[in-house]
């Protein structure tokens, strides 16, 4: 992938990265709006990256939000561990080096909008830090899953028969029915290291953090693609445990799948404006 502004299938570029080395792996990431915006974090889903959210990021910035938008290790521009193991792509691990590129922007506060493996992650800090997180949505994310071990094991299997080339094809098929947003999660499905696949898995197999959403006194947003199949099967457990609560809303976009944003932009940036202006915009 070329270094600078980026631009794939008519979507907004993307400025050049910039990056952290917190550690053993390069961290790249991307900042779009004023810098004394609000800061408004947007983290991609597994196998994706930033650009996933390009277009959403000029949105949010021309609203005059700061916005930040992470490569997760192993995706886009930002490196691998050699070798890797688990533990290198421990959800854990993952957030921290998205509190490394806030540190290192010395973004105190954030709101949070995550897709999927992105929304996780946004957990896992709502866990661990949530008097930074001013608000919280995700779309693509359920809050527990426990799934068997040998099912776990079978998708990097399946990876490794297809190969990447026609791994992406048929993820961008089963993903979204727009031949434009099929041309760009195949572009960026092509970026990722396929190595860091079955190890984030491994990690993705059996979380919950209901208790930590539970715990969360700020406002949350999910929204539910009426097209994501695989993951309305799953959310049952999450919304019986958010149902009632003053501080939790549910959104229903109809005809969007697991990339919500992609296949209704408008709705999907509609319901997260309303949900950030409800939020507020307080930093300290």
């Amino acid at each position: 992938m070329a270094e600078g502004i980026e631009s794939v299938a008519g979507y907004a570029p993307l400025p050049s990265p910039q990056f952290i080395k917190p550690g053993r792996v390069r961290i790249a990431f991307y900042c779009i709006g004023p810098r004394n915006g609000v800061p408004l974090v947007i983290c991609h889903g597994m196998s994706a990256s930033a650009l996933q959210f390009a277009d959403d990021a000029a949105f949010f910035a021309a609203k005059g939000y700061r916005v930040i938008l992470p490569d997760l290790r192993g995706h886009g521009r930002s490196g691998s561990p050699p070798d890797p193991r688990p533990a290198d792509y421990a959800v854990s691990t993952m957030a921290a080096d998205v509190v490394g590129v806030l540190d290192a922007l010395n973004v105190r506060r954030y709101h949070w909008v995550g897709n999927s493996l992105g929304g996780i992650i946004g957990l896992a800090l709502m866990d661990s830090q949530a008097e930074r997180m001013m608000s919280f949505a995700s779309f693509g994310t359920l809050y527990t899953l426990q799934t068997p071990k040998w099912a776990v094991r079978l998708v990097p299997l399946g990876a490794g028969l297809f190969g990447s080339r026609l791994l992406a094809w048929v993820t961008a098929r089963f993903t979204s029915g727009n031949p434009r947003v099929r041309k760009l999660i195949r572009h960026i499905l092509m970026t990722r290291d396929p190595q860091a696949l079955a190890p984030t898995l491994e990690n993705l197999g059996a979380y919950d953090y209901r208790e930590a959403a539970l715990r969360y006194a700020g406002p949350i947003l999910l929204i539910r693609g009426g097209l994501d199949r695989a993951v309305n099967q799953g959310l049952a457990p999450t919304l019986k445990a958010m149902r009632g609560r003053e501080n939790f809303t549910l959104v229903e976009v109809r005809k969007a799948g697991h990339c919500a944003q992609l296949d209704a932009p408008e709705e999907v940036r509609g319901a997260i404006l309303v949900h950030l202006e409800r939020a507020g915009s307080r930093t300290e």
